[in-house]
């Protein structure tokens, strides 16, 4: 597995990389808030059964070096308040297909159960300390980002704090581990190309959609939204 040589590595590297984790933790934190604000969860569930089990595998079983391992405790935690808020409001999106309530704990559970060995035997395979997984991880979160906001064809759970924390967090992470690893596969920088992509379209959507509502994109305490019609089924 890749590891942090902490007296060789320079200083501001590792600053960077330490700043790039707090934007993601930071990326948790405000969607707390606008989930509770707006009564909706602000992950997407399949995004947030994979980070959920990322997480809790690279806290408990594959703890990598400092500053990563570091995040990834509070991390943990605040995936584990959002998994609880997706539960609360899962009812409250007209957007999702119609699932009986009761399913959707199951459904959660069973998407969690094949994430976890999946997560597992990557990390293994690959002897990365989570950095495969856990780019193709941000690679899906940024892909369903985008179509929860289409789907939803609101503001609702999301606000510009959350994409620009979420899209240049990732960004960062990514840098910062080219930087430390001289990781060059096609695979990875296609990957982190498209990751980029996605969250700079999600960003755009947001102004787009805030535009079309009459909503000040920079507003920090904005009112909750109603739900509008649906553009496209879950």
């Amino acid at each position: 597995m890749f590891d942090l040589d902490l007296a060789t590595t320079p200083m501001w590297l590792m600053s960077f990389l330490a700043i790039s984790d707090g934007l993601w933790i930071a990326t948790y934190i405000l969607c707390i808030r606008q989930a509770a604000k707006d009564k909706v969860y602000a992950i997407p569930p399949t995004a947030l059964a994979a980070n959920w089990m990322l997480e809790i595998t690279f806290t408990l079983i594959y703890p990598p070096p400092p500053p990563v391992g570091y995040a990834m405790v509070p991390m943990a935690l605040f995936t584990t308040f959002l998994a609880y808020q997706y539960f609360k409001y899962a009812k409250n999106d007209p957007s999702l297909p119609n699932i009986n309530p009761k399913w959707m704990l199951p459904i959660f559970v069973l998407s969690c159960a094949m994430s976890m060995p999946l997560v597992m035997a990557t990390t293994r395979h690959f002897q990365d300390n989570n950095w495969h997984i856990s780019n193709f991880v941000v690679l899906l979160d940024s892909a369903l980002w985008v179509h929860m906001i289409l789907r939803r064809n609101d503001m609702r759970g999301q606000s510009l704090y959350i994409g620009l924390c979420k899209g240049i967090g990732s960004a960062g992470v990514a840098v910062a581990f080219v930087l430390l690893f001289g990781i060059n596969h096609p695979l990875i920088i296609i990957s982190v190309i498209v990751t980029a992509i996605l969250d700079a379209w999600y960003v755009g959507l947001i102004f787009v959609k805030c535009r079309e509502l009459g909503i000040n994109p920079w507003q920090w305490n904005r009112e909750p939204q109603a739900a509008r019609p649906t553009l496209a089924a879950n």
